[in-house]
């Protein structure tokens, strides 16, 4: 991401912080019109890697803006400057995620129903990731005892779902196999949904999303690096949670007798910001 300076507004919208005298009514400002609106009129502003905000007065159209394009930031240290208690504070952080973690927990806000896939260049695929991908290719794309077993000594296996296509039932997908290392839906969603048709749930809207990038997947038979962010409900009695990884998809084919099938496999890596629940609000 390159050299930037915008004021989210509180309604949401973007303004180059130049042109905010224009949008605010004030021509020729002799004091810090973006400092202004940051501290009494919900905005927040996001000048190269730093983002001001007033934690207690953020408006929630404004965190949710900024949070998305923090995300797409690339890698490295990004500062939160906080107004609090009449002065401007400095907090660093060492990746965009966990600006953006610092952020929310700031204001006390959660972001609603935001799934965010940033496609990723395979060099993105390290450890496992990268593991999976060579044995997708050593194999020709063919899932077999011999693959599995590689997926398996490499851990990779552990930390994939494997799914093959079901028309239209529920989301379209059935589980073939869901590893230990899956645990954001718990244990008793990763052992009863193994063999069973992907009814969407607890998050149905979730659920929907990471199942177009499977399509995707399938349709141009090629593998895909995506860095996922979601906020997504797992108990409708609690706040919306968060969850960040970056997630290789590989389209497999299976042999079946005379037959073959397709199945695709999803291999994720969890970003440093662990899974959790946000705090709600009312910014």
């Amino acid at each position: 991401m390159g050299a930037c300076d915008v004021v989210i507004l509180e309604t949401g919208r973007q303004v180059q912080a130049s042109d905010l005298p224009r949008h605010m009514g004030y021509e020729n400002p002799d004091f810090d019109l973006a400092g202004y609106a940051v501290r009494n009129r919900g905005a927040i502003q996001l000048r190269n890697r730093t983002i001001r905000l007033r934690p207690d007065g953020a408006s929630s159209a404004a965190i949710e803006v900024a949070c998305g394009i923090i995300a797409n930031m690339d890698d490295g240290p990004v500062t939160l400057s906080t107004f609090t208690d009449g002065t401007w504070r400095f907090t660093n952080y060492g990746s965009p995620m966990a600006a953006i973690d610092g952020l929310l927990d700031l204001t006390g806000a959660h972001m609603s129903s935001m799934f965010e896939a940033v496609s990723e260049g395979m060099h993105a695929a390290e450890g496992h990731m990268r593991a999976a991908f060579q044995t997708w290719r050593d194999s020709a794309g063919e899932l077999n005892v011999g693959s599995i077993e590689r997926l398996r000594e490499t851990g990779a296996w552990a930390r994939a779902v494997a799914l093959c296509p079901t028309g239209s039932q529920g989301t379209g997908f059935a589980f073939v196999h869901i590893g230990d290392g899956i645990t954001a839906f718990g244990e008793r969603w990763r052992k009863e949904m193994i063999g069973k048709v992907d009814d969407g749930q607890p998050d149905p809207d979730y659920a929907a999303f990471v199942s177009d990038l499977y399509r995707r997947s399938i349709e141009g038979e090629m593998p895909a690096v995506n860095r996922i962010s979601a906020s997504l409900r797992l108990d409708r009695r609690l706040a919306p949670s968060r969850l960040r990884y970056r997630q290789l998809l590989l389209p497999w084919t299976v042999r079946d007798g005379a037959k073959r099938r397709t199945i695709i496999t999803s291999v994720t890596q969890r970003h440093a910001v662990g899974f959790h629940h946000a705090v709600a609000g009312t910014a």
